[in-house]
């Protein structure tokens, strides 16, 4: 896989669904009134993680090659979002997609 670039519309929305799992007290790919990561990410969106509790960006890293996290060949834009505060201190939601 060719390196990532941080694309603008994929950071916005996955600040936007970090900060908005932070304010409403929820960890998942689509929040309580249904607005999914997919709706704020729009059609470049491949695959995604939403996680809680990791505070740096290292500890989602290892937690993202631990898992499957719907990568392959043909991506090549990444949006990463962090919130810090609420329940579980720190809300996380990643992106990958295509340009």
């Amino acid at each position: 896989m060719r390196p990532l670039h941080p694309a603008p519309t994929l950071m916005t929305a996955a600040r936007e669904h970090a900060t908005d799992m932070m304010r409403r007290d929820y960890i998942a790919m689509e929040s309580p009134d249904g607005t999914s990561l997919a709706d704020r990410a729009g059609g470049s969106m491949r695959g995604a993680h939403v996680a809680a509790y990791r505070e740096t960006g290292a500890e989602l890293a290892a937690e993202l090659l631990a898992g499957d996290t719907g990568t392959d060949c043909d991506l090549t834009t990444i949006g990463v979002g962090r919130a810090v505060g609420g329940k579980c201190g720190f809300y996380w939601a990643v992106i990958v997609g295509v340009d």
